[in-house]
């Protein structure tokens, strides 16, 4: 029989009762710990993955959880699952809604949820499988191409299969709120392969009748200026979805402050430019259509299904987007066990005021420590590696526009200077860097030195 031991404490000394206290709220998180594990709490009962599958290879982790390839013993079809351990999931009614939702939505260009397993120590989605990658990888390998980015019918096409898989969803006051390139799975490795989106965790029903949110949610760059003031509708898609074609057809963020707040500032406030050079080769009819997204009055906007009959879509893409067969076949799993909606529902804001649409950025007085799935994600792996990617950007275009004007005696003397600078021999240094190494050198003349240092001032790494 499990002993119990009771701190004994005078009733009158305050720090005893609080050590008292303390003990029974640490035995209390052990017993829920425990159980946790014996009880199911996304599916009805708890049940063994490997005994309709066979699991393989890991193909990707994250913070979350692992993705393996895996095969169905009876017809040997090759899918992938998610594995997710119990004890890192921090909200469980956040990871039941999105199941709910990935079990309701059924369109060729959506993740297909095939089954979820439940056992002792963690939780099994069982999806189609995807060898093809994150549209954002596809992108990063683009940028280091020489044309820098996608062909134009390449992005109408994939946005044309993107705009109608949301439609779709917004038919059903299904609002993704998070749509960005890591969200978006190539179903193989062709360059025209089709695309999927994934990741329906900040996704939600919106009210058919108003249609009106209020949490703050989405990431840096995709984000809409309505959600940051905390009113909003599915119209918020649209505005993500006009950022992720800004990016793959001149491969930079339109809006990219030097940090998190500094992005969502510009996002309010700032106008959209399309910057020459990367901007000039690229059509009128691409531009409008970026334009009709972007538009900071969101009734201003589109509708999904509107915009897939933009004249710029519609130059590139002749035929209807493949439909879902009458016959295919959907697997039908038993619904979620519901429950009364809770206080626990509503979603979690950020811990900071809105800020005003006009007037200087303040930054809140502590930085964001806890990241849930229900508030703007700052600062995640890819938002950081993306912010290095943009700043990259930034100094290549730097850099073409100053050779433009050199001799071939100032190309090389920049070039030596480089050589010198990147001490760590990565490629990479930084503009103050660059300033210091152009004032030490002898072979750049004084007018040379103040015009560099006015293209160095008039880059856009803060616009105010």
């Amino acid at each position: 029989r499990e002993k119990r031991h009771t701190l004994h404490t005078d009733n009158n000394d305050p720090q005893g009762r609080q050590q008292q206290q303390q003990s029974g709220r640490e035995r209390t998180l052990r017993r829920t710990a425990s159980n946790f594990s014996k009880m199911p709490v996304i599916t009805r009962a708890l049940s063994e993955i490997k005994e309709k599958y066979n699991v393989h290879e890991v193909l990707g982790s994250g913070s979350f959880g692992i993705v393996r390839r895996c095969t169905n013993r009876k017809t040997g079809e090759e899918l992938a699952v998610k594995t997710i351990a119990k004890s890192k999931i921090n909200d469980v009614e956040t990871l039941k809604r999105e199941i709910s939702i990935l079990q309701e939505v059924h369109h060729p260009h959506i993740i297909r949820l095939v089954d979820v397993y439940e056992d002792f120590e963690s939780i099994h989605l069982v999806t189609e499988l995807c060898t093809g990658g994150e549209l954002y990888d596809r992108l990063l390998e683009k940028s280091e191409s020489e044309e820098g980015h996608f062909e134009e019918n390449d992005v109408a096409v994939m946005i044309r299969d993107v705009l109608d898989a949301i439609a779709y969803c917004h038919s059903i006051n299904v609002v993704h709120r998070d749509l960005k390139p890591e969200n978006f799975l190539l179903a193989n490795e062709d360059e025209d392969a089709p695309i999927k989106i994934i990741d329906f965790g900040l996704s939600r029903h919106a009210d058919p009748t108003f249609g009106v949110m209020e949490s703050r949610v989405g990431t840096p760059y995709y984000v809409a200026p309505e959600v940051l003031q905390r009113h909003y509708t599915s119209k918020c898609d649209i505005w993500s979805i006009g950022v992720i074609v800004y990016i793959l057809l001149c491969g930079f963020a339109p809006f990219a402050g030097d940090n998190d707040y500094e992005t969502m500032y510009q996002i309010e406030n700032y106008e959209l430019e399309f910057p020459s050079p990367e901007w000039d080769d690229i059509s009128h009819e691409a531009k409008d259509f970026v334009k009709s997204l972007l538009r900071k009055d969101p009734t201003h906007r589109p509708t999904a299904k509107e915009a897939m009959a933009n004249p710029w879509i519609a130059r590139f893409v002749k035929e209807e987007a493949e439909p879902l067969k009458e016959d295919e076949e959907v697997v039908a799993m038993p619904p979620l066990p519901s429950r009364k909606a809770s206080v626990g529902d509503m979603p979690l804001p950020l811990q900071s005021k809105p800020r005003p649409s006009v007037g200087p950025l303040v930054p809140p007085p502590k930085p964001l420590t806890r990241i849930s799935s229900t508030t703007i994600r700052l600062d995640g792996d890819k938002t950081t590696a993306f912010r290095k990617f943009l700043q990259n950007i930034k100094i290549k275009k730097a850099m073409g526009n100053l050779t433009r004007g050199l001799s071939s005696l100032e190309v090389k003397a920049l070039g030596s200077i480089f050589q010198r600078v990147d001490r760590d021999g990565d490629g990479r240094i930084a503009l103050q860097d660059i300033d210091k190494a152009v004032e030490m050198d002898p072979k750049f003349s004084g007018s040379m030195k103040e015009k560099l240092k006015e293209l160095r001032d008039k880059l856009p790494m803060r616009r105010w």
